[in-house]
């Protein structure tokens, strides 16, 4: 009888070391529970017949008892854990993600920047060269690609400027 449970604690104990989920902890504990109780409440055969002494009679029962309700909240905790991990993968999946696009948006800006950067580049050669066709053709190219470098770089360089200005009759 002693063996019995002795073996099961053991067992319980080297199942619940390596165990992090408090889920199956509860889970592992209801079985044990249940499976030391329901063999200490067991009435034994001796050799004048079956026996159990009161108080290991009490103890199992106690035990069987205190198993059957653990073992449902280890299922429950279970199932609850096994949840949060899938969301807990999703959520990490979508932000994965989020960052992947906003990485993505990011260097697609630094693209169309360095296009406005070289459109305003060859503008301004342009225009110091007198070729204002040319500088008003790029001013609606850079104002499409990015309107804020636009106005922040393109229509303030001086020659730009220049020849975007309405000419006086």
């Amino acid at each position: 009888m002693k063996h019995r449970a002795t073996a099961a604690l053991l067992v319980a104990s080297s199942l619940l070391a390596g165990c992090t989920k408090q889920g199956l902890k509860i889970g592992v504990v209801g079985l044990v529970a249940v499976g030391v109780g329901g063999s200490l409440g067991a009435p034994t055969l001796d050799g004048d017949g079956p026996s159990t002494s009161t108080a290991t009679y009490a103890v199992g029962a106690g035990l069987l008892f205190v198993g059957t309700l653990l073992l449902p909240y280890g299922i429950i905790f279970g199932i609850h854990d096994w949840f949060k991990e899938r969301h807990d993968e999703e959520e990490r999946v979508a932000r994965d993600q989020a960052e992947r696009q906003v990485a993505s948006e990011r260097a697609q800006r630094m693209v169309t920047r360095e296009r406005a950067w070289r459109l305003t580049q060859t503008a301004a050669a342009a225009a110091r060269a007198g070729d204002c066709a040319t500088v008003k053709a790029l001013d609606t190219r850079v104002a499409e690609l990015e309107f804020g470098f636009h106005d922040v770089v393109f229509a303030r360089d001086v020659a730009i400027s220049a020849c975007l200005a309405p000419r006086a009759p």
